[in-house]
């Protein structure tokens, strides 16, 4: 399992490399005539980049919690608005992949949280569903936050996890045999890293089925009586709707 992760990661990290390389060329060539041509290979290194930084933080992340050295430190955080910039920050790889992402978030509470841990739990779980989701699907995040608990949760338009594989999929290395018989990349990690960080905030992690029959991913953050506020009136937003598509 170990000889595939490594497979595994090295092939991920390859593939943003190369595009970055590639395009990074075309401009230092001059090779791109249009204005047009220059901004479209910028945006894609800059969404390559992007997608590199986020690999490479998984792995430490998953380093870090095989060594026990992982920690998160919780702050007041308006919980939307974090969801929010993580959702600006993965639409361009949404947009590469021809999907649109549907915000449906609660109204704007502050809950104490790792602002950093909730970033690398959503990008997982939002590379986990254009992974497996079809071009041109909607993938939908959504929120609530009650006096007990703060929610969000992921749906992809894809085939779901099948029932006796959801509690399998949270180990390390786990890859569904359909996805490793396919082309589908992957290093085995990411949820395994979700599950660690959330765990790490006393928290959980269940796969379900979507509304449309794909995979919803849920995450729960207990909180303490008193600990949910309010955001300043002007950050709130309840329907956010972030069409990836031109």
């Amino acid at each position: 399992m170990r000889t595939e992760f490594v497979s595994g990661v090295s092939h991920e990290l390859r593939t943003p490399l190369a595009q970055i390389r590639w395009f990074a060329e075309l401009l230092h060539m001059g090779k791109l005539r249009s204005e047009d041509e220059r901004l479209r290979s910028a945006g894609i290194i800059d969404q390559e980049a992007r997608r590199l930084t986020y690999l490479v933080e998984n792995v430490l992340n998953f380093s870090r919690a095989e060594k026990g050295t992982n920690r998160v430190s919780l702050s007041p955080s308006d919980f939307d608005h974090e969801i929010r910039d993580v959702l600006e920050l993965f639409a361009p790889l949404a947009r590469a992949r021809q999907m649109s992402l549907d915000a449906r978030l609660d109204a704007g509470a502050v809950v104490h949280l790792d602002r950093d841990a909730l970033r690398q739990i959503l990008l997982n779980l939002l590379d986990n569903a254009v992974k497996y989701g079809p071009a041109g699907q909607t993938i939908v995040v959504g929120s609530e936050v009650s006096a007990e608990r703060a929610r969000v949760w992921v749906e992809d338009q894809g085939p779901g996890i099948p029932h006796d594989e959801r509690v399998r999929v949270w180990e390390p290395y786990v890859r569904l045999k359909r996805d490793v018989e396919s082309s589908t990349g992957g290093s085995g990690i990411g949820l395994s890293v979700v599950r660690e960080l959330v765990a790490m905030h006393g928290g959980r992690a269940r796969a379900e089925s979507g509304p449309g029959g794909g995979a919803r991913v849920v995450i729960e953050f207990p909180l303490s009586r008193g600990e949910v506020g309010h955001a300043p009136a002007e950050s709130l937003d309840a329907n956010v709707q972030l069409k990836a598509v031109p």
